[in-house]
């Protein structure tokens, strides 16, 4: 059941600066946030608020609390003076509680972020770095764990359709590059990762995640980072080896592309703080985090 989705074309701000960071090889400087305003021919804005599976009439109130804007950030952890105070950047801050019940499953989500506008994009990535997070529940008591994410995500085709159906997601092709924090990491700590998977329904629950090189599912994590750390992260689809790569500083992760291509996606790329917080028993599940984006990269197909 969809509780709330907003789109936002234009959204004023303050950002100043610009950064300092070297543009990834092979790949262009799309946004380094240094304007006043977020530029509308570039950028769509959008948060959405949703409770996916059964819902049982006054067992739960879910909720969602947004901040979706570009401001001035002053770095809040000690020793950490990697950026100038007045460089501009996208600040996203998110929170969600989920269902208590010992009778209904599913999860309820948030996302926050926005969309690039521009068509022909075969790479994305982006100089991401978070200062603060917080999340709650495990499988002890719910029906999956909590988690927060900032991301970059996209779907770059559709391995069923050849036309894309409206609010149908099978058979989409979703892959994103993530700082993500779950109940078990180190304390304060998020995890540098990258995923791609075909979504199995409407709702993209789960997903059938391919099988690696190695012979294991393909999910690769490129270790743990503190607070204030500047992650630079990469991932691509090489049409001519047809195949799909993630980077993060030295370490790369390679597939190669299992899925017959249908038709195109429906969702296109976008930078978001996505949160799942999933049905518990006896104590609500909740995600918050509070996380910038410096710079934004794109590669577009020869």
């Amino acid at each position: 059941m969809k509780i709330m989705e907003i789109s936002i074309l234009f959204i004023t701000a303050l950002v100043m600066g610009v950064s300092n960071a070297q543009t990834p090889d092979g790949f262009t400087l799309y946004d380094d946030f240094s304007d006043r305003s977020i530029d509308p021919e570039r950028w769509i804005g959008s948060q959405a608020f949703e409770h996916v599976g059964d819902v049982l009439e006054g067992e739960y109130t879910p909720w969602a609390s947004y901040d979706l804007k570009r401001m001035i950030v002053r770095d809040p952890v000690p020793g950490k003076k990697r950026r100038r105070a007045k460089d501009g950047m996208l600040h996203l801050i998110n929170a969600v509680q989920g269902v208590v019940s010992e009778e209904v499953g599913g999860v309820t989500r948030s996302r926050v972020g926005y969309g690039i506008r521009d068509d022909g994009i075969v790479g994305v990535g982006g100089l991401l770095r978070f200062h603060d997070c917080e999340v709650y529940g495990t499988t002890d008591d719910c029906n999956r764990v909590s988690r927060s994410r900032l991301r970059i995500v996209t779907t770059w085709f559709n391995t069923q359709n050849t036309v894309p159906i409206p609010g149908d997601l099978t058979g989409e092709v979703l892959a994103y590059v993530a700082l993500r924090r779950a109940p078990d990491f180190p304390e304060g700590q998020m995890r540098v990762e990258a995923r791609i998977f075909e979504c199995p329904d409407p709702d993209c629950i789960g997903g059938n995640i391919p099988e690696g090189p190695s012979g294991d599912p393909f999910l690769p994590n490129f270790g743990f980072v503190e607070p204030g750390e500047d992650v630079i992260i990469t991932m691509e689809w090489d049409k001519v080896s047809d195949q799909f790569i993630f980077r993060y500083e030295d370490q790369i992760a390679v597939l190669d592309n299992p899925w017959e291509v249908a038709g195109p996606s429906q969702i296109g790329i976008s930078v978001q703080v996505a949160l799942d917080a999933p049905v518990c028993e006896t104590v609500p599940a909740y995600s918050y985090l509070n996380a910038v984006v410096d710079e934004v990269y794109v590669k577009y197909e020869d």
